[in-house]
Protein backbone atom coordinates (compact mmCIF):
# COMPACT_ATOMS: atom_id res chain seq x y z
CA UNK A 1 0.00 0.00 0.00
CA UNK A 2 1.61 3.13 -0.95
CA UNK A 3 2.14 5.24 2.47
CA UNK A 4 0.47 8.14 1.52
CA UNK A 5 -2.97 5.97 0.41
CA UNK A 6 -2.12 4.52 4.33
CA UNK A 7 -2.07 8.15 5.83
CA UNK A 8 -5.48 9.48 4.16
CA UNK A 9 -7.26 5.90 4.36
CA UNK A 10 -5.86 5.56 8.40
CA UNK A 11 -6.96 9.81 9.16
CA UNK A 12 -10.77 8.53 8.17
CA UNK A 13 -11.34 5.16 9.61
CA UNK A 14 -7.72 3.86 11.19
CA UNK A 15 -5.94 4.28 13.63
CA UNK A 16 -4.38 6.79 15.78
CA UNK A 17 -0.89 7.36 15.60
CA UNK A 18 0.19 6.13 18.97
CA UNK A 19 -1.80 2.86 18.19
CA UNK A 20 0.21 2.15 14.98
CA UNK A 21 3.76 2.90 16.65
CA UNK A 22 2.92 0.32 19.26
CA UNK A 23 2.00 -2.16 16.67
CA UNK A 24 5.50 -0.91 14.68
CA UNK A 25 6.91 -1.75 17.51
CA UNK A 26 5.63 -4.99 17.80
CA UNK A 27 5.97 -5.91 14.82
CA UNK A 28 10.33 -4.91 14.73
CA UNK A 29 10.36 -7.28 17.53
CA UNK A 30 8.74 -10.57 16.05
CA UNK A 31 10.05 -9.99 12.62
CA UNK A 32 12.95 -11.33 11.18
CA UNK A 33 16.91 -10.27 9.73
CA UNK A 34 14.95 -9.31 6.51
CA UNK A 35 12.51 -7.22 8.07
CA UNK A 36 8.85 -10.10 7.44
CA UNK A 37 7.47 -12.49 9.00
CA UNK A 38 5.70 -15.48 8.51
CA UNK A 39 2.12 -17.14 9.11
CA UNK A 40 3.10 -17.96 12.66
CA UNK A 41 4.70 -14.99 13.48
CA UNK A 42 2.08 -12.41 12.55
CA UNK A 43 -0.38 -14.64 14.49
CA UNK A 44 1.84 -14.46 17.69
CA UNK A 45 2.22 -10.75 17.30
CA UNK A 46 -1.15 -9.91 16.51
CA UNK A 47 -2.00 -12.48 20.39
CA UNK A 48 0.39 -9.99 22.10
CA UNK A 49 -1.34 -6.76 21.25
CA UNK A 50 -4.84 -9.06 22.20
CA UNK A 51 -6.24 -9.48 18.11
CA UNK A 52 -6.68 -13.28 19.06
CA UNK A 53 -7.93 -14.38 15.00
CA UNK A 54 -9.00 -17.69 13.95
CA UNK A 55 -6.66 -19.59 11.74
CA UNK A 56 -9.24 -18.87 8.76
CA UNK A 57 -9.38 -15.17 9.02
CA UNK A 58 -5.71 -15.35 9.33
CA UNK A 59 -5.10 -17.37 6.53
CA UNK A 60 -7.33 -14.55 4.56
CA UNK A 61 -5.16 -11.78 5.50
CA UNK A 62 -2.02 -13.26 5.16
CA UNK A 63 -2.79 -14.61 1.58
CA UNK A 64 -4.29 -11.04 0.48
CA UNK A 65 -1.32 -9.72 1.83
CA UNK A 66 1.91 -11.59 1.83
CA UNK A 67 4.57 -12.11 -1.00
CA UNK A 68 6.44 -15.43 -1.44
CA UNK A 69 5.26 -16.53 2.22
CA UNK A 70 6.45 -13.32 3.89
CA UNK A 71 5.06 -9.90 4.77
CA UNK A 72 6.56 -6.86 5.49
CA UNK A 73 5.60 -3.83 7.52
CA UNK A 74 3.75 -2.14 4.56
CA UNK A 75 1.92 -5.48 4.20
CA UNK A 76 0.78 -5.66 8.10
CA UNK A 77 -0.29 -1.71 8.55
CA UNK A 78 -2.75 -2.28 5.35
CA UNK A 79 -3.86 -5.25 7.66
CA UNK A 80 -4.19 -2.68 10.76
CA UNK A 81 -6.40 -0.95 8.39
CA UNK A 82 -8.09 -3.70 7.18
CA UNK A 83 -9.56 -4.61 10.72
CA UNK A 84 -11.30 -1.04 11.10
CA UNK A 85 -13.17 -1.79 7.93
CA UNK A 86 -14.79 -4.61 9.16
CA UNK A 87 -18.10 -4.51 10.04
CA UNK A 88 -19.55 -5.84 13.20
CA UNK A 89 -22.77 -7.87 12.66
CA UNK A 90 -24.95 -9.27 15.71
CA UNK A 91 -21.11 -9.62 17.85
CA UNK A 92 -19.35 -11.57 14.45
CA UNK A 93 -16.90 -9.90 12.08
CA UNK A 94 -18.44 -9.87 8.73
CA UNK A 95 -15.34 -9.21 6.38
CA UNK A 96 -16.82 -6.78 3.49
CA UNK A 97 -15.40 -8.14 0.24
CA UNK A 98 -18.54 -9.93 -0.84
CA UNK A 99 -20.49 -6.98 -0.26
CA UNK A 100 -17.92 -4.48 -2.08
CA UNK A 101 -18.09 -6.46 -5.00
CA UNK A 102 -21.40 -7.37 -5.25
CA UNK A 103 -22.98 -3.52 -5.07
CA UNK A 104 -19.81 -2.34 -7.87
CA UNK A 105 -21.79 -5.54 -10.43
CA UNK A 106 -25.29 -3.97 -8.81
CA UNK A 107 -24.44 -0.60 -9.83
CA UNK A 108 -23.19 -1.27 -12.71
CA UNK A 109 -26.09 -4.00 -13.89
CA UNK A 110 -28.30 -1.32 -13.09
CA UNK A 111 -27.04 1.69 -14.78
CA UNK A 112 -27.69 3.62 -11.67
CA UNK A 113 -27.21 7.69 -12.45
CA UNK A 114 -27.10 8.82 -9.32
CA UNK A 115 -25.92 12.27 -7.88
CA UNK A 116 -24.01 12.15 -4.50
CA UNK A 117 -26.97 13.20 -2.25
CA UNK A 118 -28.85 10.22 -4.16
CA UNK A 119 -25.67 7.67 -3.69
CA UNK A 120 -25.85 8.21 -0.20
CA UNK A 121 -29.05 7.51 0.56
CA UNK A 122 -28.40 4.32 -1.76
CA UNK A 123 -25.71 3.46 0.63
CA UNK A 124 -27.60 3.91 3.53
CA UNK A 125 -29.96 1.47 2.27
CA UNK A 126 -27.56 -1.16 1.29
CA UNK A 127 -25.38 -0.61 4.59
CA UNK A 128 -29.36 -1.29 5.92
CA UNK A 129 -29.32 -4.55 4.22
CA UNK A 130 -26.30 -5.97 5.14
CA UNK A 131 -27.18 -5.40 8.88
CA UNK A 132 -30.58 -7.27 8.33
CA UNK A 133 -32.41 -4.00 9.25
CA UNK A 134 -35.62 -3.05 7.48
CA UNK A 135 -35.40 -0.82 4.52
CA UNK A 136 -36.37 3.11 4.93
CA UNK A 137 -36.01 4.21 1.08
CA UNK A 138 -38.43 5.53 -0.42
CA UNK A 139 -38.90 7.10 -3.64
CA UNK A 140 -40.13 10.66 -2.05
CA UNK A 141 -36.59 10.49 -0.82
CA UNK A 142 -34.38 10.06 -3.64
CA UNK A 143 -36.44 12.54 -5.45
CA UNK A 144 -35.29 15.33 -2.90
CA UNK A 145 -31.55 13.71 -3.26
CA UNK A 146 -31.85 14.15 -6.70
CA UNK A 147 -31.94 17.53 -6.56
CA UNK A 148 -28.67 17.78 -4.75
CA UNK A 149 -26.67 17.88 -8.12
CA UNK A 150 -25.84 16.26 -11.33
CA UNK A 151 -24.65 12.44 -11.31
CA UNK A 152 -21.45 11.00 -10.20
CA UNK A 153 -19.22 9.59 -12.14
CA UNK A 154 -18.91 5.83 -12.06
CA UNK A 155 -15.18 6.12 -10.79
CA UNK A 156 -16.60 8.18 -8.49
CA UNK A 157 -19.48 5.90 -7.32
CA UNK A 158 -16.89 3.33 -6.58
CA UNK A 159 -14.76 5.05 -4.34
CA UNK A 160 -18.13 5.99 -2.13
CA UNK A 161 -18.83 2.34 -2.09
CA UNK A 162 -15.09 1.77 -0.88
CA UNK A 163 -15.05 4.11 1.51
CA UNK A 164 -18.42 2.99 3.23
CA UNK A 165 -17.90 -0.91 2.70
CA UNK A 166 -13.83 -0.66 2.39
CA UNK A 167 -12.10 -3.84 2.57
CA UNK A 168 -8.22 -4.80 2.33
CA UNK A 169 -8.15 -5.73 -1.24
CA UNK A 170 -10.26 -2.28 -2.44
CA UNK A 171 -7.80 -0.06 -1.23
CA UNK A 172 -4.44 -1.88 -1.77
CA UNK A 173 -1.66 -0.32 -4.16
CA UNK A 174 -2.17 2.78 -5.43
CA UNK A 175 -5.65 4.34 -7.27
CA UNK A 176 -7.15 1.18 -7.94
CA UNK A 177 -11.02 1.91 -6.73
CA UNK A 178 -11.50 1.62 -10.50
CA UNK A 179 -10.38 -1.96 -10.84
CA UNK A 180 -14.34 -3.23 -10.83
CA UNK A 181 -15.55 -1.22 -13.61
CA UNK A 182 -16.16 -1.02 -17.12
CA UNK A 183 -12.74 0.75 -17.53
CA UNK A 184 -11.02 -2.50 -15.94
CA UNK A 185 -11.65 -3.86 -19.48
CA UNK A 186 -11.44 -1.39 -21.23
CA UNK A 187 -7.79 -0.49 -19.98
CA UNK A 188 -6.89 -4.55 -20.19
CA UNK A 189 -7.09 -5.24 -16.93
CA UNK A 190 -9.77 -7.35 -17.13
CA UNK A 191 -7.65 -10.07 -19.57
CA UNK A 192 -7.91 -12.40 -16.89
CA UNK A 193 -11.45 -12.01 -16.57
CA UNK A 194 -13.51 -14.65 -18.82
CA UNK A 195 -16.59 -13.16 -17.76
CA UNK A 196 -15.23 -9.67 -18.72
CA UNK A 197 -16.85 -7.59 -21.94
CA UNK A 198 -14.99 -5.45 -24.15
CA UNK A 199 -17.73 -3.19 -24.61
CA UNK A 200 -17.66 0.55 -23.91
CA UNK A 201 -21.44 0.78 -22.76
CA UNK A 202 -21.19 -2.99 -20.82
CA UNK A 203 -20.61 -3.67 -17.04
CA UNK A 204 -17.69 -6.05 -16.01
CA UNK A 205 -19.01 -8.87 -13.61
CA UNK A 206 -15.87 -9.74 -11.26
CA UNK A 207 -15.35 -12.71 -9.20
CA UNK A 208 -13.65 -12.20 -5.67
CA UNK A 209 -11.01 -14.38 -6.59
CA UNK A 210 -10.21 -12.08 -10.01
CA UNK A 211 -9.95 -9.54 -8.17
CA UNK A 212 -7.22 -10.99 -6.56
CA UNK A 213 -5.52 -11.54 -9.47
CA UNK A 214 -6.07 -7.96 -11.01
CA UNK A 215 -4.54 -6.83 -7.32
CA UNK A 216 -1.57 -9.05 -7.42
CA UNK A 217 -0.74 -8.18 -10.99
CA UNK A 218 -0.94 -4.05 -9.73
CA UNK A 219 1.56 -5.20 -7.39
CA UNK A 220 3.89 -7.11 -9.38
CA UNK A 221 3.84 -3.94 -11.76
CA UNK A 222 3.99 -1.41 -9.62
CA UNK A 223 8.10 -1.05 -9.22
CA UNK A 224 8.56 -0.39 -12.72
CA UNK A 225 5.66 1.85 -12.81
CA UNK A 226 7.52 3.51 -10.43
CA UNK A 227 10.69 3.83 -12.14
CA UNK A 228 9.12 4.86 -15.36
CA UNK A 229 7.05 7.60 -13.15
CA UNK A 230 10.53 8.44 -11.93
CA UNK A 231 12.06 8.90 -15.41
CA UNK A 232 9.66 10.81 -17.08
CA UNK A 233 9.48 13.36 -14.65
CA UNK A 234 12.86 14.32 -14.19
CA UNK A 235 12.75 17.20 -16.11
CA UNK A 236 10.00 19.48 -15.94
CA UNK A 237 11.11 22.08 -18.36
CA UNK A 238 9.66 21.55 -21.87
CA UNK A 239 12.32 21.06 -24.62
CA UNK A 240 12.75 23.58 -27.17
CA UNK A 241 10.34 24.24 -30.17
CA UNK A 242 8.49 20.59 -30.66
CA UNK A 243 8.78 18.42 -32.99
CA UNK A 244 11.44 16.51 -31.27
CA UNK A 245 13.10 13.33 -33.42
CA UNK A 246 12.41 10.38 -31.03
CA UNK A 247 14.28 7.72 -33.59
CA UNK A 248 15.43 8.71 -37.34
CA UNK A 249 11.83 8.09 -39.01
CA UNK A 250 9.74 9.26 -36.03
CA UNK A 251 8.73 12.68 -34.54
CA UNK A 252 6.69 13.39 -31.36
CA UNK A 253 5.11 16.57 -31.52
CA UNK A 254 2.14 18.80 -30.02
CA UNK A 255 -0.72 20.23 -32.06
CA UNK A 256 0.67 23.29 -32.39
CA UNK A 257 3.81 22.02 -33.85
CA UNK A 258 1.97 20.03 -36.63
CA UNK A 259 -0.39 23.03 -37.55
CA UNK A 260 1.89 24.37 -40.31
CA UNK A 261 1.39 21.12 -42.77
CA UNK A 262 3.68 23.00 -45.26
CA UNK A 263 6.75 23.99 -42.86
CA UNK A 264 6.52 20.25 -41.77
CA UNK A 265 7.39 18.95 -45.05
CA UNK A 266 9.97 21.33 -46.12
CA UNK A 267 12.17 21.98 -42.96
CA UNK A 268 11.68 18.49 -41.19
CA UNK A 269 10.90 16.38 -44.47
CA UNK A 270 7.84 14.88 -42.87
CA UNK A 271 5.77 12.50 -45.08
CA UNK A 272 3.35 11.17 -42.55
CA UNK A 273 1.22 12.49 -39.86
CA UNK A 274 -0.22 10.58 -37.09
CA UNK A 275 -3.18 12.26 -35.07
CA UNK A 276 -4.16 11.06 -31.47
CA UNK A 277 -7.33 13.74 -31.43
CA UNK A 278 -8.53 13.04 -34.64
CA UNK A 279 -12.21 15.19 -34.81
CA UNK A 280 -10.40 17.88 -32.07
CA UNK A 281 -9.42 20.76 -34.39
CA UNK A 282 -9.82 18.93 -37.69
CA UNK A 283 -12.49 16.08 -38.84
CA UNK A 284 -10.23 13.33 -40.68
CA UNK A 285 -11.87 14.59 -44.12
CA UNK A 286 -10.70 18.34 -43.28
CA UNK A 287 -7.08 16.76 -42.12
CA UNK A 288 -6.33 13.96 -44.94
CA UNK A 289 -6.98 16.98 -47.38
CA UNK A 290 -5.00 19.58 -45.81
CA UNK A 291 -1.80 17.48 -45.60
CA UNK A 292 -2.34 15.69 -48.67
CA UNK A 293 -1.55 19.04 -50.35
CA UNK A 294 1.61 19.16 -48.54
CA UNK A 295 2.27 16.00 -50.05
CA UNK A 296 1.86 14.56 -46.20
CA UNK A 297 0.09 11.15 -45.42
CA UNK A 298 -2.63 11.09 -43.00
CA UNK A 299 -4.11 9.04 -40.22
CA UNK A 300 -5.38 9.22 -36.86
CA UNK A 301 -7.45 8.08 -33.69
CA UNK A 302 -9.55 9.94 -31.46
CA UNK A 303 -8.04 8.90 -27.84
CA UNK A 304 -8.80 10.28 -24.48
CA UNK A 305 -6.21 11.14 -21.79
CA UNK A 306 -7.70 9.48 -18.90
CA UNK A 307 -5.98 6.73 -16.98
CA UNK A 308 -8.45 4.10 -17.63
CA UNK A 309 -8.31 4.34 -21.56
CA UNK A 310 -6.51 1.70 -23.10
CA UNK A 311 -4.39 3.61 -25.65
CA UNK A 312 -2.13 1.07 -26.65
CA UNK A 313 -4.98 -2.06 -26.61
CA UNK A 314 -6.42 -0.08 -29.14
CA UNK A 315 -4.17 1.74 -31.10
CA UNK A 316 -0.71 0.83 -31.25
CA UNK A 317 -1.17 -2.21 -33.70
CA UNK A 318 -2.73 0.61 -36.33
CA UNK A 319 -0.07 3.35 -35.30
CA UNK A 320 2.75 0.52 -35.84
CA UNK A 321 1.28 -0.34 -39.04
CA UNK A 322 1.21 3.26 -40.37
CA UNK A 323 4.89 4.19 -39.17
CA UNK A 324 7.23 0.68 -39.19
CA UNK A 325 7.25 0.86 -42.87
CA UNK A 326 8.92 4.13 -43.03
CA UNK A 327 12.37 2.58 -41.74
CA UNK A 328 13.10 0.07 -44.43
CA UNK A 329 11.82 3.41 -47.07
CA UNK A 330 14.82 5.64 -45.68
CA UNK A 331 17.16 3.34 -47.71
CA UNK A 332 15.95 5.17 -50.71
CA UNK A 333 13.81 8.39 -50.61
CA UNK A 334 13.21 10.12 -46.68
CA UNK A 335 10.37 9.46 -44.69
CA UNK A 336 9.62 10.66 -41.28
CA UNK A 337 6.33 9.84 -39.62
CA UNK A 338 5.14 12.77 -36.90
CA UNK A 339 2.96 11.85 -34.08
CA UNK A 340 0.36 14.19 -31.55
CA UNK A 341 -1.75 14.43 -29.46
CA UNK A 342 -2.92 18.17 -27.81
CA UNK A 343 0.15 18.57 -25.71
CA UNK A 344 3.08 15.94 -27.32
CA UNK A 345 3.02 14.19 -24.08
CA UNK A 346 0.58 11.54 -22.66
CA UNK A 347 -1.67 10.26 -25.86
CA UNK A 348 1.23 10.10 -28.57
CA UNK A 349 4.00 10.10 -25.77
CA UNK A 350 2.99 6.67 -25.15
CA UNK A 351 2.51 5.86 -28.42
CA UNK A 352 5.69 6.52 -29.07
CA UNK A 353 7.60 5.09 -26.00
CA UNK A 354 5.94 1.64 -27.02
CA UNK A 355 7.15 2.25 -30.90
CA UNK A 356 10.63 2.52 -30.05
CA UNK A 357 10.59 -0.20 -27.55
CA UNK A 358 9.31 -2.76 -29.71
CA UNK A 359 11.08 -1.86 -32.89
CA UNK A 360 14.75 -1.10 -31.05
CA UNK A 361 13.71 -4.28 -28.91
CA UNK A 362 15.32 -2.06 -25.82
CA UNK A 363 13.97 -2.65 -22.83
CA UNK A 364 11.78 -0.62 -20.87
CA UNK A 365 13.43 1.79 -19.24
CA UNK A 366 15.82 2.46 -21.75
CA UNK A 367 13.09 3.42 -23.86
CA UNK A 368 11.48 5.57 -21.53
CA UNK A 369 14.62 7.63 -20.75
CA UNK A 370 15.45 7.79 -24.48
CA UNK A 371 12.40 9.65 -25.27
CA UNK A 372 11.95 11.73 -22.37
CA UNK A 373 15.68 12.82 -22.94
CA UNK A 374 14.49 14.47 -26.06
CA UNK A 375 10.98 15.28 -24.81
CA UNK A 376 11.14 16.30 -21.42
CA UNK A 377 7.85 15.26 -19.38
CA UNK A 378 6.10 12.83 -20.90
CA UNK A 379 3.73 9.81 -20.28
CA UNK A 380 2.55 11.10 -16.61
CA UNK A 381 -0.41 9.28 -17.24
CA UNK A 382 -0.24 6.76 -14.45
CA UNK A 383 -2.76 4.02 -16.91
CA UNK A 384 -0.62 4.51 -19.63
CA UNK A 385 2.42 4.00 -17.44
CA UNK A 386 0.75 0.61 -16.28
CA UNK A 387 0.31 -0.31 -20.08
CA UNK A 388 3.26 0.22 -21.10
CA UNK A 389 4.64 -1.88 -18.48
CA UNK A 390 2.01 -4.52 -19.45
CA UNK A 391 2.87 -4.31 -23.20
CA UNK A 392 7.05 -4.80 -22.57
CA UNK A 393 6.39 -7.12 -20.30
CA UNK A 394 3.77 -8.98 -23.37
CA UNK A 395 7.28 -8.80 -25.29
CA UNK A 396 9.49 -9.84 -23.00
CA UNK A 397 11.29 -6.14 -22.64
CA UNK A 398 10.49 -4.77 -19.06
CA UNK A 399 13.98 -5.94 -17.90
Amino acid sequence: MAPELFSVLADEVGPDAEMLAEYRECFGMFAGDDGTLDRAKLGTMFRSLGQDYDDKALQCLFESFSVDGRVNWDAVQAIILTQFRLENVGGETVAMEETVLGLINEYLGSHLQLSEAQLGSWLDEKEREVRGLEPELSEARMEVAAEAGAPVSFREAVRHIFKRFGHSDCIRGENVVWLASRNAAAAGDAADNDNASDGDDDGVEMTVEQFRALMKRRADDAPHVAAIDALVRRRVDAPGALPVALAPELLLSDWAGVADAAALRRDLGVTHVFSCIEGTYLSRDDAIAKYAAAGIAYDGVRADDDDAYPMLRRHFERFLAFVEPLRGARGGSAARCVVHCAGGMNRSGVLAVAYVCHTRRWNLLRAVEHCSDARGPMVWNAGFQRELVRFARDRGLVE
